[in-house]
């Protein structure tokens, strides 16, 4: 991602569970209840926390990737309920 790029928080989703997917193409399926879009889409990429989001999902080339950071667990679910699509409380 080029670093004046604008990163915008555009729909959310907690997995639940991972299984070996059942189509050739892939190897993995994410399952999860909890999820949904966010509209309109909320810049994030001038929070404070953004750079360790970026460090910790590898620029966002990593895929789904499980982040623990608090501080990035914080920020991206205030930008959520910001945004009109919070994620559950327990999450923090």
């Amino acid at each position: 991602m080029h670093p004046t790029a604008l990163c915008a928080l555009g729909w959310r989703f907690v997995i639940e569970d991972i299984r070996a997917s059942g189509i050739p193409d892939l190897q993995y399926e994410l399952l999860g209840t909890e999820g949904g879009v966010c509209f309109p889409v909320l810049p994030i990429s001038d929070r404070p926390w953004f750079r360790i989001l970026q460090g910790l999902t590898g620029n966002f080339e990593f895929g789904f990737t499980r982040i623990r950071h608090r501080q990035v667990i914080r920020g991206l679910c205030e930008a959520a309920a910001e945004a009109g699509c919070p994620l559950p409380r327990d999450l923090l």
